[in-house]
C-alpha cells in the first residue's frame, strides 16, 4: 500500500514536470514567432540611414537627398562609448579644403553640419581617450547640387505609447533610465547594426520609436 502510494506521488510529479516543460517550450516558441512575424510584417522605413558601409555613423536623411546649404543630422550607431574618454569631437571636410558650419561639436555622439557649397563632404568623429590614445571614425558623402527630396516623418500617434514600448519591447535589457536622452534616430541606428542584439526590433516602426524616445527624455 505504502509502496502504491509512493508510485502515485512520483507518476504525479513526473507528469507534472512534463506539462510545467512543455510550457516553458511553448511560450518560449511564442515569444521567437512574435519577434519573426514582427520582422515580416514590418514595411517601414528607417528614419536614419547609413553614410558609408562599414562606418558607425549615420544620417537622419538618404545619402542621394544631401545637397549645400541644408542642416543635416549625423549621428552614431550606438557601437561608441564615452566610457574613458576625455574629449569627444566632430570634424568635418569640405572638397578636402573647407569647414562648413556645424553645431553640436563637443562631448556629444550627434552634431548637425551645414555646408554652402556641393562637393565631397568628410565628417570624422574624434574619441579622445584617458590613455592617450585617439580613436576616429569617419565617413564621407557627397553633397549634390539636385538632391532628391527625403520622405515626409511620420507624425507620431495619439495612441503610441512610449512607456507601454518601452516596457515591451526594450525592458528585458535595460532600464529607461539607462537610456535616457536617447533619440529617436539613436534607437533606430542602433536597431539597425543591431547593437546589442537589437536587430529583432526592426518591426518598431517611425511612430513608435518616436514615442519610446519622448518616454526617455527627461
Amino acid at each position: 500500500m505504502n509502496s502504491s502510494k509512493w508510485q502515485f506521488k512520483s507518476n504525479f510529479r513526473f507528469n507534472s514536470f512534463l506539462v510545467a516543460w512543455a510550457g516553458s517550450i511553448f511560450l518560449l516558441s511564442a515569444c521567437s514567432s512574435e519577434h519573426q512575424s514582427t520582422e515580416l510584417k514590418s514595411s517601414s522605413k528607417p528614419s536614419v540611414f547609413q553614410v558609408q558601409s562599414g562606418s558607425p555613423i549615420y544620417a537622419t536623411r538618404p545619402v542621394k537627398s544631401m545637397g549645400a546649404n541644408m542642416d543635416i543630422q549625423f549621428i552614431t550607431d550606438g557601437s561608441i562609448s564615452l566610457s574613458g574618454a576625455t574629449n569627444v569631437y566632430w570634424e568635418n571636410l569640405l572638397n578636402g579644403k573647407t569647414f562648413c558650419r556645424q553645431q553640436s561639436t563637443q562631448n556629444v555622439l550627434e552634431t548637425v553640419i551645414n555646408c554652402g557649397s556641393t562637393g565631397e563632404l568628410r565628417i570624422t568623429l574624434v574619441v579622445l581617450l584617458k590613455s592617450g590614445q585617439t580613436k576616429t571614425y569617419s565617413a564621407t558623402v557627397t553633397l549634390l547640387s539636385e538632391p532628391e527630396a527625403p520622405d515626409e516623418p511620420t507624425d507620431i500617434p495619439a495612441d503610441a505609447n512610449g512607456e507601454v514600448l518601452f516596457n515591451q519591447s526594450c525592458a528585458g535589457c535595460h532600464r529607461a533610465s539607462d537610456k535616457a536622452r536617447k533619440t529617436s534616430a539613436q534607437i533606430r541606428a542602433a536597431i539597425n547594426s543591431n547593437t546589442g542584439n537589437m536587430g529583432f526590433l526592426s518591426g518598431l516602426n517611425t511612430s513608435e520609436i518616436e514615442a519610446i524616445a519622448k518616454y526617455l527624455a527627461p
